[in-house]
């Protein structure tokens, strides 16, 4: 049976030995108020008052209950009692963008009951991305643990999952949640991964730390309450009842066979390493199109040659290209993609495009002032709108059809530069920023034109001394959020 001691920290310490830390500095800590973040935020208090490191506790009011924003003022004065540093974090769900789900209820600013643990897990990290950039730092602690992983392998094993999902998580790995500039870089790490929720409770329990219970862990309207109920039944048939049947399903059990899963992703990864240790990788940071140039020669047999294989373990899309070449890139938009992702970007404002791209706009000059347009009894005053879309062939066609002057023949090298350089499949998937204006017609009708203004990631800017915009590929971490904010203009 499971170990219901609670955790010293002694043993606290052997954890975070897996984590290199650099002395004194400062970690974030996300605290919902259960015990199991409690009883994080309590041993890493301890762990940093030898270690030298500084601690500051997120906490974020969820504002879908009533009694939320008690609990977290109630968590905070626990928390500050401890002498732990902490800042509530409110989600402002009628300042937030819904675009990534389906709202049934237009007039309803929150998501459906449905949706909104999913929403609230985005906007959750948003916050927590801001908190650690605010206070300068890189890693965010949570409190996932044992309990938390098992519940989630029968989650995924329920949606099919291959052996990435099925294996445990990484104790140290990327944010989860790469929705705003500031979670570039940030790592979350979890020291709790293979503790039991019962230690945890011990440990707050003989260290007198109170904790809240959130009501709606108690409902059966959520899939994980469900999965961890069914949990705890056969736990207690197993060890309490002595029915061996219930063994599988058991924390012992499934921890055997997340293990199992764990050795084979390994030795998956292994032989994926080997054939790419032996390839050459070409990686188009501003496009975010990645070129495998694999060794010559590969056998026929080799599984990076089936696609089945290479697309299941690789990445999400494969497409094959001469010379033994592989490029990996975003698939081809749907209709419905097509339309999700034409975004509207102002002034000063940093957009996260299609999940893929950072996009800044600036104006540089006073000309995008608002218009006052009049016909022959009204006034009235408008204000161009810049939009975001994907690049389409009229875009590049447009380009290369304007008047030669200097900066325009340089741009039509670069647009040909980069239709010989990324095959056709990936081409019409970077972002370009579009102005829409207003004016009024001879015959007194209200109009509108659109006009290209940059394709960012290839450094075409159509109106420089005006309006500057910069793109950023969400997956290049190595980039300074300042530095990344304060580049107008990226080549």
């Amino acid at each position: 049976m499971s170990s219901r001691l609670p955790i010293s920290v002694k043993e606290f310490s052997g954890f975070m030995s897996k984590v290199n830390l650099k002395y004194k500095e400062r970690i974030g800590v996300a605290v919902s108020g259960g015990v199991d973040s409690m009883a994080l935020c309590y041993l890493l208090n301890q762990y940093c008052k030898k270690s030298g490191n500084q601690i500051t506790a997120f906490i974020i009011d969820h504002q879908l209950r009533e009694e939320s924003t008690k609990e977290a003022f109630q968590v905070s004065n626990i928390l500050s009692t401890l002498e732990i540093n902490n800042q509530i974090m409110k989600i402002q769900w009628k300042r937030v963008d819904l675009s990534d789900l389906t709202i049934n209820n237009s007039n309803s600013p929150f998501p459906t009951q449905s949706q909104y643990e999913t929403f609230a897990r985005i906007e959750r990290y948003k916050l927590l991305a801001k908190g650690c950039n605010e206070y300068k730092i890189s890693s965010l602690f949570v409190g996932h643990h044992l309990n938390d992983q098992l519940e989630t392998l029968l989650m995924r094993l329920s949606r099919g999952s291959g052996i990435n999902g099925l294996a445990s998580m990484s104790i140290i790995s990327k944010f989860p949640v790469i929705r705003n500039i500031e979670a570039i870089g940030l790592q979350t790490v979890r020291p709790l991964l293979f503790v039991t929720k019962d230690r945890l409770k011990e440990t707050c329990i003989k260290a007198n730390i109170p904790w809240v219970e959130d009501p709606s862990n108690q409902s059966m309207d959520h899939k994980r309450n469900v999965v961890r109920f069914s949990l705890d039944k056969f736990n207690k048939r197993y060890h309490i009842e002595g029915k061996e049947e219930y063994k599988p399903l058991t924390t012992e059990g499934l921890s055997r066979f997340m293990s199992h899963m764990e050795y084979h992703k390994n030795c998956v990864n292994s032989e994926a390493n080997e054939i790419i240790n032996h390839s050459r990788v070409k990686f188009d940071k501003n496009n975010g199109i990645c070129t495998l140039i694999l060794p010559d020669p590969i056998p026929s047999f080799h599984w990076i040659l089936q696609k089945h294989l290479a697309t299941r373990i690789i990445i999400n899309y494969v497409s094959d290209i001469p010379y033994g070449n592989l490029t990996f890139c975003r698939q081809p938009f749907t209709s419905k993609e097509e339309t999700k992702n034409i975004v509207i970007i102002q002034n000063g404002q940093v957009v996260l495009w299609d999940k893929r791209f950072f996009v800044g706009i600036n104006f540089v000059s006073q000309e995008n002032k608002k218009k006052t347009l009049k016909d022959n009894n009204n006034s009235i005053s408008l204000q161009p709108q810049y939009y975001i879309r994907r690049l389409c062939n009229k875009d590049i066609y447009d380009i290369i059809e304007m008047k030669m002057e200097a900066i325009h023949a340089t741009y039509k090298d670069i647009i040909e530069r980069y239709k010989k350089s990324v095959p056709p499949i990936a081409r019409f998937s970077i972002p370009v920023v579009i102005e829409k204006s207003y004016f009024v017609s001879s015959d007194n009708i209200l109009c509108e034109r659109e006009k290209i203004i940059s394709i960012p990631t290839l450094g075409i800017s159509l109106n420089p001394e005006s309006i500057s915009c910069w793109a950023k590929f969400r997956g290049n971490t190595l980039i300074g959020i300042d530095e990344l904010i304060e580049n107008s203009f990226i080549t």
